[in-house]
């Protein structure tokens, strides 16, 4: 399982004769999944029980913009940032789908997806 919410999965086995095995597996929480891009310099850290996306800097930025479009194009959502390490995105007004989020700072762009 992974990125499963805490909660009881149940779940069976059945083999190619027919005789069958269940089970139920407990999530008691749920861990961070970490995304690095860009060689180290980013991190993505996703919570998927919360709707809350964290980017993470290496180093401490200046100024950074950050531009979340759904993979139709739409601009969801628009942000500059100064002096900038962890930036928290709350996705619960989105809708369901793929996003694409472009980060700029100084001569950098990263484009990856959510």
């Amino acid at each position: 399982m992974v990125n499963a919410c805490p909660g009881s999965y149940p779940f069976c086995v059945i083999d190619s004769v027919g005789c069958q095995w269940c089970d139920t597996v407990v999530v008691s929480y749920t861990l961070n999944m970490y995304e690095t891009i860009n060689h180290s310099q980013v991190y993505l850290s996703q919570k998927p029980c919360t709707n809350e996306f964290a980017i993470m800097f290496k180093n401490r930025l200046p100024c950074v913009d950050v531009e979340i479009r759904s993979v139709e194009g739409k601009i969801v959502f628009v942000q500059s940032y100064t002096d900038a390490s962890k930036i928290i995105l709350m996705a619960q007004t989105w809708d369901p789908g793929i996003y694409i989020f472009e980060t700029y700072w100084g001569n950098t762009t990263l484009v990856n997806n959510l």
